[in-house]
């Protein structure tokens, strides 16, 4: 009996033994799953950046084979099932993934809609990383919220259509190594506005020349202002032909384009130097603007006759179009140049007109592009009509060109100077030309000084009035004579 009641105590503690360790066992899948699902809710964008940078593999899909420069590319992206709903706002690609060095992004090419080679609907910022040397077409593609794409010094090729469907994509910071760019790499990117002129953008950085601006938006490079750039026919092609394509809408090439454009003109076609004088700068720009394009009379009112390109890239303008261009090129010439848009053109009866106000040494000079296309410069007629006739109120001014900006009442008020007039009596005539010939005949430099002040001028501007023909210096014959042909030529009184 006793035999029996110890196996039976035994059987009983030998069963609840075993629903002792049952239990705990029946009820542990149960906890680690919570545990697993809370894990996961608890995964951040950190979490997954280090997760991306750490194990690449998991994340990018790359070529089994090697591309045509020895690396190998990258052909897709997706997140794992634990990071799903873990947002990425940046994506750096990386170049080594297992040992493989990644030189290059592609998608798919063939179906209806093949899928790039890097897509994410959350990601604000794409960062490539040094060693990628190539965006292949449909790289980068459906990314809804994608705001910027870093590039790398050692990417070279952009190559068509590498970057679509990114709808709000609207900064590239770019290095200067810029060597294949396809004429439409960026596709369906309506805030980058058309390729074309991200192209244009591009040859510029690649031609060393400092551009900060593409279409409105910022563009970081490491390029430096070069003193003397070398504009490249391809870099032109593209520039022309973003003034071709622009949509008749008023629509303008970035003012960066401009400028560079402006300082390659000056300096390569035109023969701007900095050792030039004021009268010798204008001069030659004016006369570049005004026998580059000649004013379109059967279409006044057309959108791209207001903008700098009808000029630099077309051969007819009006005069908004010679008011900008010579904006742009007086500013990289360092001439202070103000364009002033006149509501009421009270004498004409038209209605409108722009023109130019130049600054130099406390000298204000009204230059106007459409008399120009007459012969003139500094036009005194111009000076007259404007100044006795306008009321202030119908002026507006820019202050685009200019270091310092100023109001119309400053511009009109101390516009009382002529070219030629150096006795500031309002007059180009005889007694103007026999003042220069005083001054040259004056030996010393306090007899010039004599001279000048007698008409309430200095000595330098003296010479900048005097100088008529506008070479750079003062001479008793071509000064003379130029001042007697502008008195010839306008009989003009103000």
């Amino acid at each position: 009996m006793k035999q029996i009641t110890k196996r039976m105590t035994r059987t009983v503690a030998a069963v609840a033994a075993v629903f002792a360790v049952a239990a705990p066992m029946t009820v542990q899948p149960a906890a680690q799953m919570i545990t697993t699902v809370a894990s996961a809710a608890s995964l951040t964008s950190a979490d997954l950046v280090n997760d991306i940078k750490n194990n690449p593999s998991t994340y990018f899909t790359v070529s089994p084979t090697k591309n045509s420069d020895g690396g190998y590319t990258i052909t897709g992206f997706a997140k794992p099932a634990a990071y799903q709903n873990v947002k990425l706002t940046t994506l750096t690609v990386p170049s080594q993934i297992d040992g493989k060095r990644i030189t290059r992004i592609q998608g798919g090419n063939s179906g209806k809609y093949p899928a790039p080679g890097i897509s994410d609907n959350d990601v604000t910022s794409i960062v490539l990383s040094e060693g990628i040397r190539g965006l292949n077409t449909n790289a980068i593609g459906n990314c809804g919220s994608l705001k910027t794409i870093t590039l790398p010094t050692s990417l070279t090729t952009l190559s068509y259509g590498c970057v679509k469907n990114c709808a709000v994509l609207e900064r590239f910071y770019a290095s200067g190594n810029l060597l294949n760019i396809s004429a439409n790499f960026i596709d369906l990117c309506p805030k980058m506005k058309d390729a074309w002129s991200e192209r244009a953008a591009y040859l510029m950085i690649r031609d060393g020349m400092d551009i900060m601006t593409v279409c409105g938006r910022k563009i970081v490079t490491d390029a430096g202002r070069t003193q003397k750039p070398v504009m490249s026919y391809e870099l032109l092609g593209a520039l022309q032909s973003s003034y071709d394509q622009l949509d008749m809408k008023g629509a303008e090439l970035t003012d960066t384009y401009y400028r560079i454009y402006a300082r390659y003109l000056n300096s390569q076609v035109i023969g701007v130097t900095d050792s030039m004088s004021f009268n010798e700068k204008v001069k030659r720009i004016y006369s570049y603007v005004v026998n580059r394009a000649s004013y379109d009379t059967a279409d006044v009112m057309g959108d791209k006759h207001y903008w700098a390109g009808s000029v630099f890239f077309d051969t007819k303008t009006v005069c908004h179009g010679y008011s900008m261009a010579l904006g742009y090129l007086f500013r990289e010439a360092g001439i202070d140049c103000y364009v002033v848009d006149e509501t009421d053109y009270v004498t004409s009866g038209s209605g409108l007109h722009t023109f130019n106000v130049l600054y130099y040494n406390g000298l204000y000079f009204i230059v106007d592009g459409t008399c120009g296309i007459k012969g003139s410069l500094m036009n005194p007629t111009e000076l007259k009509r404007f100044h006795n006739t306008e009321a202030i109120s119908n002026w507006k001014i820019s202050n685009t060109f200019v270091q310092y900006p100023i109001s119309a009442a400053t511009i009109k008020q101390n516009l009382r100077y002529a070219l030629g007039d150096v006795n500031c009596d309002g007059q180009v005539n005889s007694k103007d030309g026999a003042a220069v010939k005083e001054y040259i005949a004056a030996l010393s430099a306090s007899a010039k000084r004599s001279v000048a002040a007698r008409y309430g001028l200095t000595t330098a501007r003296f010479e900048t009035l005097g100088d008529a023909n506008c070479d750079g210096k003062l001479d008793t014959y071509y000064d003379t004579q130029a001042i007697y042909n502008l008195s010839s030529a306008y009989g003009f009184k103000y």
